[in-house]
């Protein structure tokens, strides 16, 4: 059954991988069970041709074209190996609108059984966790010259799935709101992988100073369907303070239906 985007995008046990639907489909979006079954994280890979694609099949390749066209429902088999040269059978198939095509890896055990929705982790366990990642960038700079970003009354999730200049974070549209898809600007902002913050909630970002006021009037809101704005103190990983505005904004699909709520933050100067 094909998925749409909002759905490939959600939590999930199943290894993922979501392309453009044309060439040279290039990688928007993995998840942690793609991460665990390849041995690629999402940061070192986004925004790259898809090799499994780009020299797969012609005929396999046409398959997918043709069906994005015509609108119709089809799947192709793709032999491709992980980063460490195990060979793995991956199943392509157009998402359901043709903007993108969503990749399973098919016929290998889940790496993690653990169930997707996590429990927020402390201020302590996040720093504790992968001290090897890089270390997380300000974007005080980036942001200094950026009047705060106005509310727009339709945000819609293919704008925001191309955004790759804002630091955002998409969350699914029940309540916790777990994180989904967190960008490469947030993730270089706050020091985390994709594969680390997945499932959770944006608490990780919390800590002493966060004003829990503010974190509930944000919650209000999203139930409500409401945009809104707050500057909080937040904490990138290792426990680096920072001040952000946080813009909050439901997000609809092609058929304006919700399909996740954005937080999208733009980091000011400490001073």
């Amino acid at each position: 059954m094909p998925l749409t985007l909002a759905q490939a995008l959600g939590v999930s046990p199943d290894a993922r991988c979501i392309t453009t639907a044309t060439a040279p489909f290039t990688i928007v979006h993995t998840n942690k069970a793609w991460s665990d079954q390849t041995g690629y994280k999402f940061t070192e890979i986004v925004g790259r041709e898809c090799p499994f694609l780009k020299d797969s099949a012609a005929k396999a390749l046409k398959q997918l074209t043709t069906a994005i066209e015509t609108s119709t429902q089809v799947s192709v088999t793709i032999v491709d190996s992980t980063k460490g040269g195990h060979p793995c059978t991956i199943e392509c198939e157009p998402i359901i609108g043709g903007t993108h095509f969503c990749a399973t890896i098919k016929g290998m055990p889940p790496a993690d059984s653990a169930s997707p929705l996590r429990e927020s982790r402390t201020a302590e366990q996040m720093e504790g966790a992968d001290a090897a990642v890089s270390a997380p960038v300000s974007f005080v700079e980036q942001h200094r010259a950026k009047r705060p970003k106005r509310a727009l009354q339709r945000t819609h999730l293919l704008d925001v799935l191309a955004n790759t200049q804002d630091p955002l974070v998409l969350c699914s549209p029940e309540y916790p709101h777990v994180i989904t898809h967190p960008n490469q600007a947030w993730l270089e902002m706050c020091g985390y992988d994709l594969e680390e913050v997945e499932g959770f909630t944006n608490s990780i970002l919390a800590g002493p100073e966060t004003d829990e006021a503010a974190t509930a009037r944000i919650v209000a809101n999203a139930k409500a369907l409401k945009p809104s704005c707050e500057t909080v103190v937040n904490y990138k990983k290792g426990g680096v303070r920072f001040i952000t505005q946080v813009h909050i904004q439901p997000v609809y699909d092609e058929n304006d239906e919700l399909a996740a709520f954005m937080s999208m933050l733009t980091e000011v100067d400490t001073r």
